[in-house]
């Protein structure tokens, strides 16, 4: 897999995480977000059609969460949510240096940016039923 689709997976699976739950939310406190579920990433521009799923678990302004990309390389995030705004690390197995993302809240869909090294991917997520 190039670096670019790595990290448009990984964007992806990040965003999904940590945005996913805020349907309906007050998203100016976190305390009343959940981002707790299945997400599926959407990397912008990528020739890839099938999303990353990854599943999040929030705890107060904390989240956690893991996933494999469709190599099968798996993955763990962790982030904290302040208000509508989430930033997320994300590591892989056997991975030196994590990954970074960023995502704005909107509903139960969220929207950010991807980095890896030099190489940001935008990216979209929605919660899944």
């Amino acid at each position: 897999m190039n670096a670019t689709h790595r990290i448009s997976l990984l964007v992806l699976s990040l965003a999904a995480c940590l945005l996913g739950t805020a349907c309906g939310a007050d998203i100016s406190d976190a305390g009343d977000l959940d981002l707790s579920g299945n997400w599926a990433l959407h990397p912008e521009g990528s020739s890839v059609s099938i999303p990353l799923f990854i599943d999040i678990v929030q705890d107060g302004m904390s989240v956690e969460g893991s996933g494999v990309n469709r190599d099968g390389d798996s993955f763990v995030v962790t982030g904290t949510v302040d208000g509508e705004n989430i930033q997320m690390i994300i590591l892989y197995s056997g991975q030196a240096s994590p990954e970074t993302a960023s995502a704005t809240l909107s509903g139960d869909s969220m929207d950010g940016t991807w980095t890896s090294g030099d190489t940001s991917v935008d990216w979209t997520a929605t919660k899944q039923a």
